[in-house]
């Protein structure tokens, strides 16, 4: 359930943010990070972590259309029906 989920982040969210700090240009990181709080329903850093992944993945990273799908659907407003 959902405190399985915060616990879990909790445990990786460190450990993460760690790497991303000692190898910025990393794209992995960004993208294990984007989706726990996805998975937590926590939009705004998910948005901002999967954009971090698709700024810096490789143009060839299959992961890619995956991130910036979910990067789209995290950063569309609730209110409007999505981004103009």
């Amino acid at each position: 359930g959902m405190a399985g989920l915060v616990v879990l982040l909790g445990d990786a969210q460190a450990p993460l943010e760690r790497a991303i700090a000692l190898a910025p240009h990393f794209a992995p990181p960004y993208l294990l990070l984007a989706r726990l709080f996805d998975a937590a329903s926590m939009r705004d850093d998910a948005a901002r972590h999967y954009r971090g992944f698709v700024e810096r993945a490789r143009a060839a990273d299959p992961l890619l259309p995956f991130a910036r799908e979910r990067l789209t659907a995290t950063s569309a407003t609730t209110a409007g029906g999505g981004a103009p």
